[in-house]
């Protein structure tokens, strides 16, 4: 046994083994840990390498054809008569075992201290679309809070281009640390399903922090449109197929996906029209260009209550506080018509789970601010904060659901 092992007690291997190898004198010992082990018992012991340890690695050597009885009475090759093979064979899995426990514990021990340090220095907060939109506000109005919280400069970074994808790309590839998080949106769902290639995976590139917010949207019609009621308008659609067209902000954008799936649940058939931007779709559908769209309702309000749209229905699971009298698709005869524009924050896929749980915690407190929540509904936002968990399996449950309605409804980019 090897210096400072635990001391070894002697047995004699007549009464142990007797009628099981005859062969062996009784002069002849073996030893085995302090704790009393009988023969019969041994064969279990080929699962437990520690009990094996004692009885092959003790000092003096158990004599070889001894060490060769044993080595029959466990299952084990008799071929292998030296301490170091038998250990090789039944040790590794106890050792491999070992040194997983406390790895796990280690790393157990230093999240717990990471956490409590965290964060030790700046944080970078990508935003991977122009200044001035709500993903910058939603942005800076979280980093505002979050560097009074924690004294921490918490740094705003636009990263804009190729919708999206540049500024996630540069934190899915960032340091799995925490100090790297984006903001991300229903857009990066839809990303998923609408390009075959993109330069990160949202599900198993970026680790999901926190939902923020919600947005709710409305389906409006221009006023010569005949139509008050979603049943009105379903009717009208069915009975002009392929004549009505509808606004977006672009080829596979969330306007876009929102027409598809209330044509495909409604089984109605309209023209896709795509703009560059939400700002000229509203303002060809004021114009009369198109007949119907699907805006935020922060626009669609004001523009109803001049008289220059009319709001048929909202599409998330509930009525607007903005618009308490116009019903849900889903009151108004479409029940599994539900969709919300969503903005959350993501990590690095690896980023510890205790610096991930210290960013939901502290982010939670924020949207929890009535200055926090004020800012938000003035700008039709609406605060959330799920936890890690909830917003992963949220966020999974996006992706697959657009990229069916996408691959079914055949929208390709152009």
């Amino acid at each position: 046994m090897v210096e400072g092992a635990p001391l070894l007690r002697e047995y004699r291997v007549k009464n142990l083994i007797e009628g099981s190898n005859p062969s062996l004198s009784a002069s002849q010992a073996m030893y085995v840990p302090d704790t009393p082990i009988l023969l019969p018992e041994v064969s279990s012991l080929t699962r437990s390498s520690a009990a094996l340890a004692a009885i092959f690695g003790s000092r003096p050597p158990v004599p070889a054809p001894q060490r060769q009885a044993l080595c029959t009475q466990m299952n084990i090759s008799t071929g292998l008569v030296g301490p170091t093979q038998v250990l090789a064979r039944a040790g590794r899995y106890f050792v491999c075992g070992l040194w997983c426990a406390v790895l796990a514990a280690g790393m157990i021990a230093a999240g717990k201290t990471q956490a409590q340090s965290y964060p030790e220095k700046a944080i970078r907060f990508i935003v991977p679309y122009p200044p001035g939109g709500t993903t910058d506000l939603l942005a800076r109005t979280l980093a505002q809070r979050l560097n009074a919280a924690w004294q921490q400069a918490v740094v705003v970074e636009n990263r804009a281009g190729a919708g999206g994808a540049i500024g996630t790309e540069v934190v899915a590839k960032a340091p799995p640390d925490g100090y790297t998080i984006v903001l991300t949106s229903i857009s990066h769902a839809t990303a998923a399903g609408f390009f075959q290639k993109l330069p990160y995976n949202l599900l198993s590139d970026l680790q999901a922090v926190c939902l923020i917010a919600t947005q709710p949207n409305a389906l409006v019609v221009h006023p010569s449109l005949p139509a008050r009621s979603l049943k009105d308008f379903i009717a009208l659609a069915r009975a002009r197929p392929g004549q009505l067209t509808f606004s977006s902000s672009g080829n596979g954008t969330v306007q876009h996906l929102m027409g598809a799936l209330l044509m495909s649940l409604a089984r109605i058939d309209m023209v896709h029209v795509p703009y560059k931007g939400t700002a000229p779709a509203l303002t060809e559908l004021i114009s009369g260009q198109v007949s119907v769209g699907f805006q935020p309702v922060i626009n669609a309000v004001p523009n109803a209550k001049a008289g220059r749209l009319r709001m048929l229905a909202v599409t998330g699971p509930k009525r607007s506080v903005a618009a308490l009298d116009v019903p849900t698709v889903m009151e108004a005869g479409l029940p599994q018509y539900n969709v919300v524009a969503w903005y959350g924050v993501h990590a690095p896929v690896r980023a510890p789970k205790a610096v991930v749980d210290a960013l939901n915690r502290e982010m939670n407190r924020a949207l929890a601010a009535p200055e926090i929540s004020d800012r938000l509904s003035s700008q039709g936002l609406e605060p959330a904060g799920y936890t890690p968990e909830q917003f992963g399996a949220f966020v999974k449950s996006e992706v697959a659901r657009w990229s069916k309605l996408i691959r079914e409804s055949g929208i390709k980019p152009e």
